[in-house]
């Protein structure tokens, strides 16, 4: 009689493969870039200055990057992940320079009751932390700094942990108050517990609520959308993976409706637009600079910054303002180069900045200039003469544009024809943040401003509460039904155990 032979070994390895996969289960703009927010970043330390909250997904804080305007999630080439989510709408968020606030008992932010669905929430401490509704109705705020005094300016808050309320139970990311000023974005958002992932569009969403979205609102609640719910919401698996799917419209996206409701916000300002072409004819380059869109209200662009793409130099001496029908009279274009190399009786450049004398150069304005543009060739000495080449070499090079109320936004040179560059404001690079190159003017610019809506609305935080307070809406709950791996490993090494002292002692029958 033939029996089956037990293979005690080989039952073992079956064994832990089996627990193998129980481990392993462990963008171009579409439109033009019209407005443009401003956000404080504040990082919370302890009373000495020390446990500081991260600020970004390299880990760095105020201790270690201190004035740093890298905040969020930065994926390749450099490119704010937060702000690519906002401008497929057409705005720009403008992070200023950090600062720190050293408190020990702001670095835990406590929120201490929300409605049933998790919406509504309180939190009296971080009504403190953000002095609402102090600084959005305008008043001085509490301490100054590091808040910026500007009730049009959002004071976003990294803090080390979010607390959500006792009877809601989980993991917090970061909330906002709905239609008024403050953000708290906690450690989890960077690095969650095994194995969450970090939640990479949090700033953006919870800028979303600053600026009047919320996740059942003008188009949100579907799994695509940026504004959705966080436990329905697409979440991004690493920085590439949420450009990629920004891009194929699969994750994050925002629509015409928001879009709409945004621009009611009184935190956005105007970009004014100006249309930057070089044309390269037979009788010579013309770099053509025309206000082609309003801003603020009589708001002027001062200072424009041309620089040339690796390779190639500009030639000071052949600089010199056009004057061609249609240009604005009573300005004038004053040159300066930055970046210059000497070679003989030549001194070519890198970098030209133009600054606009005489009357403002505001909406409807026109100036005309030229400049020569080269190639550096250097001999096998490592010297050489810089050769003259077509003004067309110029593409892969920007326009910087700095306008009266201290904003600054760069932009890349594209061919449009044959002969023919364009670069706009309102088409900003996105490898190149924008950025706020002077503060005191933009203070300057919103005096006596309030976030209030087109529609004369003010906000009042405590109308509204804060909104992903609780882990109910937001999917924060914390994986407690999904052991660490380790401890995966030791039970099907232990149940292996058990299995094969029991076979051991089983006869083999033949």
């Amino acid at each position: 009689m033939s029996g089956v032979r037990w293979r005690p070994i080989r039952t073992v390895w079956l064994l832990l493969l089996s627990a193998i996969p129980c481990l392993a289960s462990a963008p171009g703009l579409a439109v033009p870039v019209t407005d443009f927010i401003t956000v404080q970043p504040v990082d919370v330390c302890s009373s000495t200055g020390t446990s500081c909250a991260p600020i970004n997904n390299m880990n760095q804080t105020a201790v270690t990057n201190p004035g740093t305007t890298q905040i969020g999630f930065i994926g390749s080439g450099g490119i704010n992940i937060t702000n690519a989510m906002w401008n497929q709408i057409g705005v720009n968020v403008t992070f200023l320079p950090l600062v720190q606030e050293n408190s020990t008992a702001s670095q835990v932010i406590t929120v201490t009751s929300c409605a049933a669905n998790g919406t509504d929430c309180q939190s009296p401490q971080f009504q403190v932390v953000s002095d609402q509704p102090g600084i959005s109705m305008g008043q001085a705020p509490m301490p100054t700094p590091p808040l910026n005094s500007s009730p049009t300016t959002i004071n976003m808050f990294f803090v080390n942990s979010l607390v959500p309320p006792t009877n809601q139970p989980g993991l917090l990311y970061g909330f906002a108050w709905i239609n008024s000023n403050g953000v708290a974005i906690g450690k989890n958002t960077f690095s969650p517990p095994f194995p969450l992932t970090p939640r990479f569009d949090t700033l953006a969403h919870e800028l979303g609520h600053i600026l009047d979205l919320d996740h059942a609102t003008f188009g949100a609640g579907v799994a695509n959308n940026l504004m959705t719910a966080g436990n329905v919401r697409t979440e991004p698996t690493s920085a590439a993976n949420a450009l990629s799917q920004l891009a194929a419209g699969t994750a994050d996206q925002l629509n015409a409706m928001q879009q709409t409701q945004v621009l009611k916000s009184g935190f956005m300002n105007p970009i004014p637009n100006v249309d930057t072409q070089i044309t390269d004819p037979k009788g010579g380059d013309d770099f053509s600079v025309s206000f082609a869109n309003a801003g603020r209200p009589n708001e002027s662009l001062t200072t424009l910054i041309l620089t040339a793409p690796a390779g190639f130099q500009l030639d000071p001496d052949s600089f010199r303002q056009l004057h061609l029908p249609g240009d604005t009279a009573g300005i004038t274009v004053i040159p300066s180069f930055s970046g210059c190399t000497s070679e003989g009786d030549r001194d070519p450049c890198q970098t030209l900045m133009l600054s606009f004398l005489g009357q403002p150069f505001v909406l409807g304005d026109m100036v005309d200039y030229t400049v020569g543009v080269c190639q550096q060739e250097n001999d096998h000495w490592g010297e050489g003469d810089c050769s003259p080449v077509s003004s067309n070499d110029l593409a892969g090079g920007t326009y910087t544009y700095q306008f009266n109320d201290g904003y600054q936004t760069t932009s890349l040179l594209e061919l449009i024809g044959t002969n023919q560059l364009d670069a706009k404001s309102w088409n900003p690079d996105p490898d190149i943040s924008a950025e706020i190159y002077n503060e005191a003017l933009l203070a300057a610019a919103n005096v006596g401003r309030l976030p209030c809506n087109t529609a004369g609305s003010c906000p009042n935080p405590l109308d509204t509460g804060i909104e992903d307070g609780s882990p109910v809406d937001e999917g924060g709950q914390l994986p407690v039904s999904e052991p660490a791996p380790l401890l995966i490993l030791l039970a099907g090494l232990g149940l292996a155990l058990f299995v094969y002292r029991r076979i051991s002692r089983r006869p083999v029958t033949v």
